[in-house]
């Protein structure tokens, strides 16, 4: 997680403050263009089954009934009563007709008297009669005074023409014009007695209009284009496609292709007839399958706390971390809004909430990307001045360690030479302590030097064909001196092997460090095994002591560089085992430590055996 100085602060607040200034000028702006496609699209994804459809049955006028009755639309008065008569027949339980019924000549007018005989007959009955209204410019009806005895109501198919997404499509139904009952509403009682226009959710009033409206949820039927329907000249004759029109409600409509006004476009731009529509408006009321469209206030509060994650996002996370979070949250905003869509009926507007997080991510990320560059040259600096830093502590260390070692070559010629001048014991223990602190210090200058080495990239390897035993019985003959002053056995159990490729000073170099601290460690009194091994691709060398051991936790720390295992008796500087797993390890070898507590150490080395 990035840590932001306050020193930069004005780095966050200048994309907040833009962010924000955008955030206002765009809810300035109508964004319903854009909103509208991601309304039809969850109206497409939400769609759901919708069985009061399968109360509606739709006759169609259309060009292949002219085709067969050789005449153009509108048709006379005579055939429109002779289909009634067998729609009447097949007992339906309601007749809804949406065309105009012609008055052209007497000859109409008197056929139109026997439709309106016919129909009062089967009214009387417990028929249902609708008439679609036409009303001209004063607002009057225009329906023929034969027929106003029926129900006529309004029937407006809205168009988002001047509205939301201005594209002419459907999306909403008109409930109610001039206080005047829609012909949809009525057709929902007929389907659902249970059906109420005052607890219809998502109905509001356009002032302008002077109308009632709401959004309709369509169904996967009508997105489809699936409602049963008979074409119109096949109810001419009493056939049995007829039969299937009894207890149905049948919409009489037009649906020439040539005639765009016969036809309305839903969401996702599916065309359906002004008939289907009707159907699928009622039903969807019936069954309260209205949307209701959240304020934008609520859109403003859900686009503040989306401007915030992003702003997190970008400032407080890894850039990986801070992308996953945009796509997730912008995923998350539509899923959440079509779920909500789905099983509440209630739509959150998304354009605003998803282009105010896409601004305020893609304003935020280039004052990261400022902050990350001041950052990173800061630890660049930071870390040429820790280099140049570590470069001087190295030369100093390395010059003070050669200077070192002259004088303690000279103390370590003096002691020789005092041992060999005096007799009395007591003083050559002495000298013996003086020296074995000379070995000590020159092991410690050594292994700084090399330490020195192996940090400025300077230890290189001089390989060459050695024999291990042989490496073996060279440490094993400088430190039986040490190891019988300590009264410590030294065995070697040295396998035949062919001669392996290594660096011949580091190979002594571990060896003399395992088989010293075996010494050291193993205590008074005790034995130190040193074994080597043909293992086929390798050779193995062992180093075996039977002293105090190394307490379990601190075995996985014995590596690192200076730690050392608690024991203020023994001396040391840490480095050692350091060192020998990094020499191993150069030369292609692996190093392994088992330990007992009380019970001794093993330490095993394994060499390329080539």
């Amino acid at each position: 997680m990035l840590k932001i100085n306050l020193k930069h602060s004005n780095f966050i607040v200048a994309p907040i403050f833009l962010t924000v200034l955008v955030f206002l000028i765009l809810f300035n702006f109508n964004l319903d263009k854009v909103e509208s496609v991601f309304y039809d699209y969850g109206i497409r994804v939400t769609k759901e089954n919708n069985k009061l459809l399968n109360n509606f049955f739709l006759i169609s006028i259309d060009k292949k009934s002219s085709d067969y009755f050789g005449d153009i639309y509108p048709y006379s008065n005579k055939i429109i009563h002779d289909s009634l008569k067998n729609i009447i027949k097949s007992k339906p339980k309601a007749v809804i007709i949406l065309p105009e019924l012609s008055t052209y000549n007497y000859q109409d007018r008197l056929d139109l008297n026997k439709i309106s005989k016919t129909l009062k007959k089967y009214q009387a009955s417990g028929g249902i009669v609708l008439l679609k209204q036409k009303i001209d410019s004063w607002g009057e009806s225009t329906l023929p005074e034969s027929l106003k005895a029926f129900e006529y109501l309004p029937s407006v198919l809205h168009q988002d023409s001047n509205v939301f997404g201005e594209d002419g499509i459907t999306r909403r139904a008109v409930i109610t014009i001039s206080g005047n009952q829609a012909l949809e509403t009525r057709i929902s009682e007929i389907i659902n007695p249970s059906f109420k226009l005052s607890k219809l959710p998502g109905v509001y009033y356009s002032e302008q209009a002077d109308a009632k409206f709401s959004l309709i949820k369509f169904s996967k039927s009508s997105l489809n284009g699936l409602v049963e329907s008979l074409d119109f000249y096949k109810t001419i004759s009493n056939g049995p496609a007829l039969a299937n029109l009894r207890g149905k409600v049948v919409i009489v409509g037009t649906s020439f292709k040539s005639n765009a006004g016969d036809f309305r476009t839903l969401p996702g731009g599916v065309q359906v007839s002004q008939a289907q529509l009707i159907a699928e408006i009622s039903s969807s009321l019936a069954l309260g399958n209205s949307i209701m469209m959240i304020s934008k206030k609520v859109s403003y509060i859900l686009a503040l706390l989306i401007t915030i994650i992003m702003v997190v996002s970008v400032f407080y996370m890894k850039p990986s971390n801070g992308i996953f979070v945009f796509i997730s949250t912008i995923i998350t905003l539509i899923v959440f809004c079509y779920l909500t869509l789905y099983f509440t009926g209630y739509y959150f507007r998304v354009s605003e909430s998803l282009l105010i997080g896409v601004v305020a991510f893609y304003f935020c990320t280039p004052f990261r990307s400022v902050l990350e560059n001041k950052r990173n040259f800061a630890l660049k600096e930071e870390a040429r001045i820790l280099k140049e830093v570590d470069e001087l502590k190295r030369n100093f260390v390395s010059l003070m360690s050669h200077d070192l070692k002259t004088p303690v070559a000279k103390i370590s010629s003096v002691v020789d030479i005092l041992k060999l001048e005096n007799s009395d014991r007591k003083i050559v223990l002495e000298l013996e302590k003086i020296e074995d602190s000379t070995i000590q210090l020159n092991d410690f200058i050594n292994s700084i030097l090399d330490l020195t080495k192996m940090e400025s990239d300077k230890l290189k390897l001089n390989l060459k064909t050695v024999d291990l035993n042989k490496l073996v019985e060279k440490v094993y003959a400088n430190l039986a001196e040490q190891a019988s002053r300590h009264n410590i056995q030294l065995k070697l159990n040295l396998d035949i092997l062919f001669p392996i490729t290594i660096d011949e000073k580091l190979g002594l170099r571990v060896i003399n460090n395992l088989m010293e601290n075996a010494i050291k460690y193993s205590g008074e009194g005790s034995t130190v095994e040193v074994e080597t091994k043909d293992e086929g691709d390798k050779v193995k060398l062992v180093v075996r002591d039977n002293g105090v051991g190394i307490p379990e936790k601190e075995i996985k720390y014995i590596f690192e560089k200076f730690y050392r295992v608690r024991n203020d008796e023994i001396p040391g500087n840490g480095l050692g085992l350091f060192l020998v797993k990094y020499f191993v390890e150069l030369m292609g070898g692996s190093i392994l430590v088992s330990s007992s507590l009380n019970e001794g150490t093993e330490f095993s080395v394994f060499l390329k055996n080539t």
